[in-house]
């Protein structure tokens, strides 16, 4: 691959890393990015999580962005195509992986001691903020699904027109 190929593509990625550091050192802190973990306490909830993780998913999301910028701007679309679906399937990978189990385990539920006899209503719970945040990051994910398909429509299209 010659330089004159792999210069947008480095600068792409630094772009993207310097964003994610960036933003995730302004959010937490740029002292907190030196330590090895962290503590995120939501009412009586308490994680340990390292800022890689955070610095990560805003590097995918931040690679997805700029990568359907440069996909629309591109010489080369077969292999803007091909990363841009293979970034989709990471982005995927890392909301089912990552981000949804985390967020899930954080909304609970309701235990109610004593048990209640089965005559008695359940008394209404309270609206969870948890789920509004757990269905955005659905969304997400189902826009990344599209990306990915696309993305690879658009690469069987150019495959083909080629040969």
């Amino acid at each position: 691959m010659p330089l004159k190929m792999l210069r947008p593509v480095l600068a792409w990625l630094l772009v993207s890393l310097g964003l994610a550091v960036l933003l995730v050192g302004v959010l937490l802190g740029f002292d907190t990015l030196l330590q090895p973990q962290f503590d995120i306490q939501m009412h009586n909830t308490y994680f340990v999580v390292q800022p890689v993780l955070f610095v990560g998913i805003l590097f995918i999301l931040f690679l997805l962005v700029i990568g359907f910028f440069m996909l629309l701007r591109s010489r080369y679309p077969l292999q803007t195509y091909l990363l841009l679906a293979a970034l989709s399937a990471l982005f995927i990978a890392t909301i089912t992986c990552l981000i949804s189990p985390l967020i899930a385990a954080s909304m609970g539920g309701w235990t109610i001691y004593p048990p209640l006899d089965a005559t008695e209503t359940l008394p209404i719970s309270p609206p969870n903020p948890y789920q509004l945040l757990l269905n955005g990051i659905y969304v997400l994910q189902l826009l990344a699904v599209a990306t990915f398909g696309y993305s690879s429509y658009q690469v069987g299209k150019l495959a083909t027109a080629t040969r």
